[in-house]
């Protein structure tokens, strides 16, 4: 099962400010944070993740950096091989509760997906992993860390994540969003190997970062070395527990623009198909952060129009008749799968073909932000979700079936920079 070993990481050194070289991972930066955070300082890990410039000549100036940040020490590898902890704290959005979640930061032996030990949960597009796959080539290494989660239902991954931070810190400091990092050193041979064998007998499902695995696979099969020692062979993860009551995730809105002016005129007249439709208040936009998405046999969700808010309620057999036949069980009990046969393509003609490539749909973890776009008038609507389960996405992976895109947000998204590695 999942393979786990130590590593030399690649860090910052001491005497920089990690606050002003960490970020989130590329995939989450708009251009705009993207600016600022080059602004900071030239250091920042965004400049290696998300070079500047165009074509391919972007790659080879993170490779550039990357080296030239090694040569002045700013880089610097650590002398022994370990395996590391991170801990954050963060408040949690919509309750306001402070929570911490821990991470083992590791390399993983790759392996295709139908070996069953590493598990998607989603789709993947050809764009990102092109951009990955000449980013790990020019760079040889992984910059950015990739999030996994594993069943531990003794608790004992947990517990060893737990004790580390016991020990001193090598790193610890606050970021954006209330945020505060710390991480330390596993280097005890007896604690290696007990995490080592904990994970050994377990799958691990991927949370965040599907994209970075299969360009990684994909490097390791173009080098010949799947399933060997090669550096390439294994992935930079960091992976938390089940039982860690830190984990939390987020759900993402979806807006949508272009409707056709009958569609605008019978929007109410085919929802009403399926859902019972009653107007709220604004008191309601808290309802997605507090409420658990994907209940048995009930689906409700906030709808945003131009002219108000809208709850958005049905169950059992009005569900039921707007899943196409031959859904799976697992899938069909997401509210997002929901979303999508029940509103997006009886009322506005986006179908599961669609979602990955159409111009009419966005997507934002902000309901306010959602709000603001409908009534200034750049949306036709928005569809306000509930959170998603952790179980929901594990019983899709185990029954090998994948999410709609943008089902998950697992908050907060793991800090680039903090730790690296190359091969």
């Amino acid at each position: 099962m999942a393979e786990i070993r130590p590593f030399p990481a690649l860090r910052y050194a001491p005497d920089v400010a990690l606050d002003s070289v960490t970020c989130p991972p590329y995939d989450v930066l708009s251009p705009q944070e993207r600016a600022l955070l080059f602004l900071r300082s030239p250091y920042a890990t965004a400049h290696l993740i998300l070079p500047e410039g165009e074509g391919d000549g972007r790659y080879a100036r993170a490779a550039s950096l990357l080296k030239d940040l090694r040569t002045q020490g700013i880089l610097r590898l650590d002398p022994e091989p370990a395996l590391y902890v991170t801990r954050t704290a963060f408040v949690e959005p919509g309750t306001g509760d402070r929570k911490q979640r821990f991470g083992l930061v590791c390399l993983l032996r790759l392996h295709e997906y139908a070996d069953r030990v590493v598990l998607p949960h989603e789709r993947t597009l050809t764009g990102p992993k092109e951009d990955r796959l000449k980013l790990i080539r020019a760079t040889e290494g992984n910059l950015e860390s990739i999030m996994l989660v594993a069943e531990d239902e003794d608790r004992a991954l947990q517990s060893a994540l737990t004790g580390a931070t016991r020990t001193e810190a090598i790193a610890s400091f606050d970021s954006d969003d209330n945020q505060h990092h710390t991480l330390y050193r596993i280097s005890d041979p007896a604690v290696v190997a007990a995490v080592t064998e904990n994970l050994a007998d377990k799958e691990v499902f991927i949370a965040d970062g599907h994209h970075r695995y299969e360009t990684s696979l994909a490097v390791a099969k173009e080098r010949g070395v799947l399933g060997t020692d090669a550096p390439e062979a294994f992935l930079l993860v960091t992976i938390s527990s089940l039982a860690d009551p830190g984990l939390v995730v987020l759900p993402t809105h979806r807006l949508v623009r272009f409707a056709a002016p009958e569609q605008r005129e019978r929007l109410r007249q085919t929802l009403e198909r399926y859902f019972t439709v009653t107007p709220v208040g604004e008191e309601a936009l808290q309802e997605p952060l507090r409420t658990t998405a994907d209940a048995r046999g009930e689906f409700s969700l906030l709808m945003v129009l131009p002219d108000g808010l809208y709850r958005l309620r049905t169950e059992g057999a009005a569900l039921q008749a707007g899943l196409p036949d031959g859904t799976p069980p697992s899938v069909g009990r997401l509210d997002v799968t929901r979303l999508l046969h029940l509103i997006l393509k009886p009322a506005f003609g986006i179908g599961p073909d669609d979602v990955a490539t159409t111009d009419r749909l966005a997507y934002t973890r902000g309901a306010e932000e959602a709000v603001a776009k409908v009534r200034g008038g750049e949306f036709d609507a928005a569809f306000l979700l509930s959170r998603p389960t952790v179980e929901g996405m594990l019983d899709v992976s185990r029954a090998d079936e994948v999410m709609p895109q943008k089902s998950t947000f697992f908050y907060p998204k793991l800090l680039s920079g903090l730790v690296m590695r190359v091969f």
